[in-house]
């Protein structure tokens, strides 16, 4: 299952990438997360590390969050497995006229029978979570 969005951003590409592959701006695009920590050390690209914490519904939950894929102002890839699902959250930078243009796209797996039988209410939850990240992202990088 995966699901699609984009928005353009009215600010360089250099500026929305830096600010979008820095996960610990999580807070600050996703409605729900409350903090996200870097794990690792150095520069951020493929293999970096984050602990994410965020509210679902009435509880807490927490996942390891790392980079999979990082072409510099290009593509940024996050891939997280929590509780069985596998979640693929993949941005792809391209500049305009007006700015930059971010195409979001999330890939969910799960594993195991449970997470198969209830996939479709998974699925909705989730996007219900990045319903508004890129209008998030946007007002973040233009302010």
């Amino acid at each position: 299952m995966s699901y699609t969005d984009t928005i353009e951003v009215n600010q360089q590409l250099e500026e929305v990438f830096a600010a979008v592959s820095n996960a610990e701006n999580g807070p600050h695009f996703f409605d729900n997360v409350e903090k996200v920590e870097k794990l690792t050390d150095g520069p951020i690209q493929i293999g970096t590390k984050y602990q994410e914490t965020k509210r679902i519904r009435s509880y807490k939950a927490e996942a390891i969050l790392e980079v999979v894929d990082f072409v510099l102002n290009k593509q940024y890839k996050l891939k997280s497995e929590p509780n069985g699902l596998i979640v693929l959250n993949e941005y792809t930078f391209t500049s305009t006229e007006k700015g930059t243009k971010i195409e979001f796209k999330m890939k969910i797996q799960t594993k195991g029978i449970r997470n198969l039988l209830t996939k479709p209410i998974i699925v909705n939850i989730l996007k219900k979570e990045n319903e508004n990240h890129l209008a998030n992202i946007k007002k973040f990088v233009e302010a």
